[in-house]
């Protein structure tokens, strides 16, 4: 386990590091519940404001819980919430910049004809 404060310490100076080498540089942290599950025990509010940050996701991905989170130095960011292509109770966050992708999501119908 992790100190909170020590985590966003890490990810603070891990960004300034990074403009500072880098100016022009797009900064993406995305954090999935799968794989750093207790990410999401930090505070929304704590991240951007330590990070300079915007976080992306304003959609549930699971239920009603926004667990996947995506956090960006760049205005022109979007993200789409869809069904997953695999089976799961999780959606799948996308993120984009530009136009929205177009939908491509496949559903099944089950039709009843007359002989």
């Amino acid at each position: 386990m992790y100190q909170s404060s020590a985590l966003l310490d890490y990810i603070e100076a891990s960004i300034d590091a990074l403009i500072t080498a880098f100016p022009t540089a797009t900064v993406i942290l995305t954090v999935a519940v799968w794989n750093a599950g207790d990410f999401n025990g930090l505070d929304d509010a704590d991240v951007t404001s330590r990070s300079a940050l915007n976080s992306i996701v304003n959609r549930p991905a699971r239920g009603a819980n926004c667990l996947d989170r995506i956090y960006v130095n760049d205005s022109y960011y979007a993200v789409k919430v869809v069904i997953s292509t695999v089976r799961s109770e999780h959606k799948a966050v996308i993120a984009y910049s530009g136009p929205p992708p177009q939908p491509l999501n496949k559903s099944r119908y089950r039709r009843l004809s007359r002989r």
